[in-house]
């Protein structure tokens, strides 16, 4: 059985629990799937119990949080549109909030908008409280545009900032490996 059938298996019969929590998480977990991987009767109880999750993050809407919850279902949706919409309108609320300047900034980036995904982690540094992920994202972008010493300084700050975190460990020794490789003898 695939992980989205095991999904379907275990989440569709929440769609219908009595608990509007039950049901919210339930309809969540399963938002990346078509609608038609549903049966015809859990479509409805699916689609009514993401209308209460809206309307409860809506009620919310001045929260960051509650604009962070909102683009994380746009993109589970895959409306990357209204995702950027609420990533910005968290930042508005809250410019130093790391997890929105990220969300915004991978999907600017996974749209081909590089330099602004750049701009917005870049503006982020001067208000984190903790910008090591903030550098480790500038250090993936680098490398993703082949701007290796730019990545290598970028993975440097965020080793610096988050030590013993494998993934920072593992970009930055590859990005200093290829560097070697490629300079002049």
């Amino acid at each position: 059985m695939h992980l989205a059938e095991e999904r379907l298996a275990q989440l569709a019969p929440l769609l219908a629990d009595p608990l509007r929590a039950v049901r919210i998480t339930a309809a969540r977990a399963l938002a990346d799937l078509p609608a038609t991987a549903l049966a015809p009767e859990l479509q409805g109880r699916q689609r009514a119990a993401l209308a209460e999750f809206v309307a409860a993050q809506q009620a919310m809407a001045d929260m960051p949080n509650a604009q962070l919850n909102l683009a994380a279902l746009a993109l589970a949706q895959g409306d990357a549109l209204a995702a950027e919409q609420h990533f910005h309108r968290a930042l508005q609320r809250e410019p130093a909030l790391d997890a929105a300047r990220l969300g915004l900034a991978t999907l600017l980036a996974q749209t081909r908008r590089e330099d602004e995904a750049e701009r917005v982690l870049r503006d982020g540094l001067a208000r984190a409280a903790s910008p090591g992920e903030l550098h480790l994202a500038l250090g993936l972008l680098a490398g993703q545009r082949q701007r290796w010493e730019e990545a290598a300084r970028e993975l440097r700050a965020a080793d610096a900032l988050l030590p013993g975190q494998a993934r920072v460990r593992r970009n930055l020794d590859a990005v200093e490996r290829y560097l070697e490789r490629t300079r002049p003898r």
